[in-house]
C-alpha cells in the first residue's frame, strides 16, 4: 500500500485527466473501428459471392451456347453424310474428295478453334480425317495414336 499511495500522491491531477481522456477516447474508437471493419467484411464477402454466381452463370450460359453451336454443326455434318447414296463400298465413299472438303470447311469456319479435329471412321476404324493447325503437342501426339488411315490429311 505504501507503494501505491506514493505513486498517488506523485500523479498530480493533470496527468490523471489527461490518462482519463486518453483511455476514454481510445476504447471507444477502438471498439467501433472493429465494428466498422468487421460490418465491411461481410458486405465484401456477400457481394464477392454475388459476383462470382453471376461470374459462374454467365460462364455457364456461355459454355452451353458454345456447345449447343458446335452440336448444330455436327449435327449439319451428319445430316450431309446421310444423303450419300448407298451405292458402292462405305470406304470408297468415305475417301472421297468432297467429303474432305467438307471437314475442311467445318473446321476452317471456326475461328476460334472450338473443333480441333473432326473425323469420319467405318466399322473396321478407317476413314477421312481432317485437322486444323492450332493443335497443342499433346492434341498431336493423341491424334496421331489414333490414326489408322494413310490417306489423313491435316488442314495447314
Amino acid at each position: 500500500m505504501n507503494l501505491l499511495s506514493r505513486l498517488l500522491q506523485q500523479l498530480k491531477l493533470r496527468h490523471l485527466l489527461f490518462l482519463l481522456l486518453l483511455v476514454a477516447g481510445i476504447v471507444p474508437l477502438a471498439v467501433s473501428s472493429y465494428l466498422v471493419v468487421r460490418q465491411n467484411r461481410e458486405i465484401l464477402e456477400t457481394q464477392e459471392k454475388t459476383h462470382l454466381t453471376r461470374s459462374a452463370q454467365f460462364l455457364s450460359l456461355e459454355l452451353n451456347q458454345h456447345l449447343l453451336s458446335t452440336r448444330r454443326r455436327l449435327t449439319q455434318l451428319g445430316e450431309t453424310l446421310l444423303q450419300i447414296p448407298p451405292e458402292g463400298e462405305v470406304g470408297d465413299k468415305l475417301r472421297e474428295e468432297w467429303l474432305q472438303r467438307r471437314f475442311e470447311t467445318l473446321l476452317a469456319v471456326d475461328p476460334d478453334a472450338e473443333l480441333a479435329a473432326v473425323r469420319l471412321l467405318n466399322l473396321e476404324g478407317r476413314g477421312p480425317y481432317a485437322a486444323i493447325v492450332r493443335q497443342t503437342p499433346e492434341l498431336v501426339a493423341a491424334l496421331g495414336e489414333l490414326e489408322t488411315v494413310s490417306d489423313a490429311r491435316l488442314i495447314y
